[in-house]
């Protein structure tokens, strides 16, 4: 199952997709939101494309939920879009195996979920006004 979860929910191309592989595309008033779908009966969960957290500095597409967002705190923490679903399967007991995105973000994996797998596919080079 797979969730297309970044600006209109219809980014990736679903005839390229195997047969198998059921995808929840477009936005609806569901409390998961990005995890739509997800539920305790998985094994594990990948991210993947996501980016560093508004105000960090560290990708080109840094920001949190809408945009609107400056900073976004669970528990004293900056929360990334990834630290927030991550924390959804987390409470689901579905364990984070696999995240892709910007440096910023795997750095902060590292942090969070230090047992799971992490790949860097660029490098934001942001100044911090």
């Amino acid at each position: 199952m797979g969730k297309d979860a970044h600006w209109t929910g219809r980014n990736i191309i679903a005839a390229k997709l195997p047969k198998e592989v059921n995808l929840i595309r477009g936005w609806a008033p569901h409390p998961l939101m990005m995890v739509q779908g997800l539920d305790d009966s998985f094994q594990g969960v990948a991210f993947v494309g996501y980016h560093s957290r508004a105000g960090a500095g560290t990708s080109p597409l840094a920001h949190t939920m809408t945009g609107k967002y400056t900073n976004i705190k669970i528990n004293d923490l900056y929360a990334s879009e990834f630290l927030i679903y991550a924390y959804a399967a987390a409470f689901l007991r579905v364990p984070t195996i696999f995240l892709s995105g910007d440096k910023g973000i795997c750095d902060e994996a590292t942090q969070v979920v230090p047992g799971s797998r992490r790949l860097p596919l660029k490098k934001g080079l942001a100044t911090r006004l």
